[in-house]
């Protein structure tokens, strides 16, 4: 749900980074553990602005 969100929000790079606000995803402190293992398994990449975007894409 998380990747496909933030792939149809062009999430692709720091710069396109989105919060899961801006993704809607709805309650996101909910998926708090699902995004941190997310980022663990280098799917997602955590900006300090507590921004993600998809690892993939990382250049």
């Amino acid at each position: 749900m998380i990747i496909n969100k933030l792939q149809q929000n062009g999430a692709i790079s720091k710069e396109t980074a989105k919060t899961l606000e801006e993704i809607k995803v709805i309650n996101p402190n909910a998926f708090s553990k699902v995004t941190e293992q997310l980022v663990k398994d280098k799917i997602l990449v955590k900006t300090k602005d507590n921004k993600y975007y998809l690892k993939k894409y990382d250049k």
